[in-house]
């Protein structure tokens, strides 16, 4: 009773479960607001800068490295292709790797380094930096095992119209799904991983325009100030 509202982020569906569970209407949606980032270098620079061959298709795994996101998932899926699998592929992270997976992280980018691309940004990433490496992925994996929060990088994923390979369990997988954002895999893990991108079923992913769009409207700091506010 001494609650005027109660918002949730990103997640109207949560909004309207309370508010039907506990009879009331004090449950608010709130969308999970983001800054549009821009890009001024060309694709080509970028991947000249960084060695990247023209015709490599990336995939980027992006923000703090740790094992909750799933970082570790990635390597060791890498380490059960084949480098003939591998060949035309370049994996980059980017992000702070968290102490306690360095050591298990850095192990493991000098066993693959022999048969796969990896580049490793091991700092903060500036606003920059995470625009060009947006502006050069063709996908973004985020196989993160924390599936009940929001994460920003469906924005992004939203504005670069870049598609995520995300888990398809919790509030993460619902708004890679309902925002035509990418591609949920069900109890993501090292070895979906690896099949999934064995058998080039990421190839058939493709963004929804329409759904993007709308999904980045809803995210705008001006919205997020009117549903917190109520104005």
């Amino acid at each position: 009773r001494c609650l005027k509202r109660v918002c949730l982020l990103n997640s109207r569906e949560a909004v309207d479960i309370y508010n039907k569970k506990y009879h009331t209407s004090k449950f608010a949606f709130l969308p999970d607001p983001y800054t549009p980032l821009e890009c001024k270098r060309t694709v080509e620079n970028i991947k000249q800068e960084h060695s990247i061959d023209s015709n490599k298709e990336i995939f980027i795994h992006i923000g703090g490295l740790t094992r909750r996101k799933g970082t570790i998932e990635i390597l060791k899926a890498l380490a059960e292709l084949d480098k003939e699998s591998l060949a035309n592929k370049c994996f980059i992270f980017a992000g702070r790797v968290i102490e306690d997976i360095k050591t298990e992280f850095y192990d493991w980018v000098k066993q693959l380094n022999s048969k796969v691309q990896i580049i490793v940004f091991d700092c903060f990433c500036e606003y920059s930096l995470f625009a060009e490496l947006c502006t050069i992925a063709n996908y973004i994996i985020i196989p993160y095992k924390n599936t009940a929060q929001s994460s920003g990088i469906c924005s992004y994923a939203a504005q670069f119209k870049v598609p995520v390979i995300g888990p398809a369990e919790g509030l993460l997988g619902s708004l890679i799904r309902d925002n035509g954002i990418g591609h949920t895999i069900k109890g993501i893990n090292a070895d979906k991983i690896a099949q999934f991108i064995h058998s080039e079923e990421y190839k058939n992913i493709s963004i929804d325009e329409v759904k993007t769009n709308e999904y980045l409207y809803s995210c705008t700091p001006d919205n997020f100030f009117h549903h917190l506010t109520g104005i």
